[in-house]
């Protein structure tokens, strides 16, 4: 199955529960990424470390905020459960979660969703530009 499809069927059975498991998958295949990207990338290795550490605060920020407003759910926290590269994989993480904005009435919520996205295209740069 594609990263495309994927994203797709994801999409289409989209709801809170599922996102919050996305946001640990990324999290866990960041730190995957890191650990082995010491061998191939200085540049790639620090990229992948900050992002770790920004995107980690953000996912504890965003679920905490959740929480208080509408209470404590229950979710899966997933391993590393894609094969591509990092690259590959959280440029197609960033298109489920520029698709999640409905599932977030609140401002303060949506407004925290956009860092989360803009940490993702924070990394996706440094990857893609700098060696």
């Amino acid at each position: 199955m594609t990263d495309l499809k994927k994203i797709t069927q994801t999409l289409a059975k989209n709801n809170v529960p599922t996102f919050m498991t996305t946001l640990f998958e990324v999290l866990n295949t960041a730190k995957k990424a890191h650990l082995q990207a010491k061998n191939k990338s200085n540049a790639e290795h620090m990229a992948l470390a900050s992002f770790y550490e920004s995107f980690e605060g953000q996912l504890d920020t965003f679920i905490e905020t959740y929480f208080g407003k509408s209470g404590v759910k229950e979710f899966q926290i997933t391993g590393v459960t894609d094969g591509s590269p990092f690259l590959t994989f959280i440029k197609n993480r960033v298109v489920y979660f520029e698709g999640c904005y409905d599932l977030f009435k609140d401002g303060f919520l949506t407004n925290q969703l956009d860092a989360i996205i803009q940490e993702c295209y924070h990394v996706i740069y440094k990857l893609e530009n700098l060696k």
